[in-house]
């Protein structure tokens, strides 16, 4: 560890969807918020926003398994949770990402996800 610390720069994003973790926040007080998507007006009904990790540029409009669908596990409907965005990186919390990113020489990423309540 104390190789890590003396001789790396550690960079840590406690959270992403800082909008989304409000609302789930808002929403459910009690925890059990199961909100993934960002809060970014894409339509006019109460289930707003996109799903930002659906939205990266990676994959995002493949053809999945057997020609059948584009970016299988994702929607084009914005009502639903898995909403990919309008188009890759159309979020401004993924443009952000990338921009930081790609500012910086980072040689090795770990991350966690979850879109559950934290205890």
């Amino acid at each position: 560890i104390k190789e890590l610390i003396d001789n790396r720069q550690l960079y840590f994003v406690p959270v992403a969807n800082p909008d989304g973790y409000k609302y789930n926040q808002d929403s459910n007080p009690g925890g059990g918020g199961l909100h993934r998507k960002n809060r970014n007006q894409t339509n006019l009904t109460t289930n707003i926003g996109t799903d930002l990790n659906r939205n990266f540029e990676i994959g995002w409009n493949e053809i999945g398994i057997g020609g059948s669908m584009a970016n299988p596990g994702s929607s084009t409907t914005t009502t639903n949770d898995t909403y990919r965005g309008i188009s890759a990186m159309s979020e401004l919390e993924n443009q952000a990402m990338r921009d930081w990113l790609r500012n910086r020489r980072i040689t090795m990423a770990f991350n966690h996800h979850s879109f559950a309540e934290a205890h």
